[in-house]
């Protein structure tokens, strides 16, 4: 398997953007969700630079669930990470699974708080190829927000390095890395604080890890 974005990625953008070129002078935040994705990240990246992350959670309205789950990861590796933060904004759940200008929202609504002390600063995102056309999982919405990010502060810059790794792909790298699957919250249209079992996130997780610990859709119903 080969990831795009990794550490080299990383060291790559550091050599050649600005006053990027030393790994000490620069900070490193990861938006995270609490789900399998950006877990995977933030596992990873906690291999690749410890004690050097500053964790960034968005709670929402809709997804209350999400927190929780973050917060119990959180809590297995914060002595592993620099920081952890978490931002309320008011985003709300429509009925498809994209949301839209949602990620776009959680980036600004995180610069707009920090205090960058260093010369400069990486934003880590949990973005994954997808089948489906969410035009803020693809490099063009990427390097477009970036642009808009570096508007006011040319020293910013955005990394998602699975932008161009299916949901599959990013799992061998979870495997590697030992992370807790069910521990994680991905589910589109949680019911009650529980997993709906119909979305695309839950199939997927009952696919791959807990095919019998998942709820069984017979007739439009939940079926444990």
């Amino acid at each position: 398997l080969s990831l795009v974005g990794s550490e080299m990625c990383i060291r790559d953008r550091l050599l050649t953007i600005g006053s990027w070129h030393k790994m000490d002078n620069c900070e490193f935040y990861l938006l995270y969700s609490g789900g399998y994705d950006s877990t995977v990240l933030l596992y990873d990246f906690i291999d690749k630079l410890p004690n050097k992350l500053t964790v960034i959670h968005i709670v929402t309205q809709y997804n209350q669930e999400e927190t929780k789950a973050a917060r119990e990861i959180i809590e297995l590796v914060k002595d592993k990470i620099l920081n952890y933060i978490e931002l309320e904004m008011p985003v709300y759940k429509t009925e498809i699974e994209y949301i839209p200008y949602r990620n776009a929202q959680f980036i600004l609504r995180a610069l707009s708080t920090l205090t960058i002390k260093a010369g400069c600063a990486i934003i880590l995102l949990g973005l994954i190829r997808v089948e489906e056309p969410f035009p803020d999982c693809t490099q063009y919405w990427l390097k477009t927000m970036e642009k808009l990010v570096q508007v006011e502060n040319p020293h910013i810059g955005l990394e998602a390095p699975y932008i161009n790794n299916t949901k599959d792909e990013i799992y061998t790298v979870g495997c590697k890395f030992k992370v807790p699957l069910r521990n994680t919250f991905s589910c589109n249209f949680p019911v009650d604080g529980a997993e709906c079992g119909e979305c695309g996130n839950c199939k997927w997780k009952a696919k791959h890890k807990y095919p019998n610990y998942f709820r069984v859709i017979e007739g439009g119903k939940n079926n444990v």
